[in-house]
């Protein structure tokens, strides 16, 4: 009668335990999930701005073209030499503002590459 009791509360003492050893990890799991969340609305915040700098940059590219063309030849669009001056200096101001945005593009994409291969964001890296 005496070992079923012992066997009883050794059986109780590991349920016990293993009811913890759960409680503990649903709720690791929850706060896995939320960083999860939390980082997928980073990378996706990341990647709209990346869109907008993708759009912009080739907008500027393609401004830049048009105005390097016009600038090339000026026989072909005839321009007085004030407006050929404006348009030399908006295209000298096209091409920083591209390169600008460029390296901006390059940062983006590091910042993005980042997170994702910083160990202590992921799951095994976090005890």
């Amino acid at each position: 009668m005496q070992d079923a009791k012992t066997e009883a509360m050794t059986l109780r003492a590991g349920l016990a335990a293993a009811r913890i050893a759960a409680a503990k990890q649903e709720a690791e799991l929850r706060e896995l999930r939320r960083q999860v969340n939390e980082l997928q609305q980073i990378l996706d915040a990341r990647q709209a701005e990346l869109i907008g700098l993708r759009e912009e940059r080739d907008r500027l590219a393609q401004t830049a073209t048009i105005a390097q063309v016009r600038v090339a030849n000026p026989a072909t669009v005839p321009a007085p030499a004030d407006e050929l001056t404006a348009l030399k200096t908006r295209l000298h101001d096209m091409e920083t503002t591209l390169a600008a945005l460029t390296a901006e593009l390059t940062q983006v994409k590091k910042a993005m590459e980042s997170p994702l291969l910083n160990p202590a964001f992921s799951p095994q890296g976090r005890k």
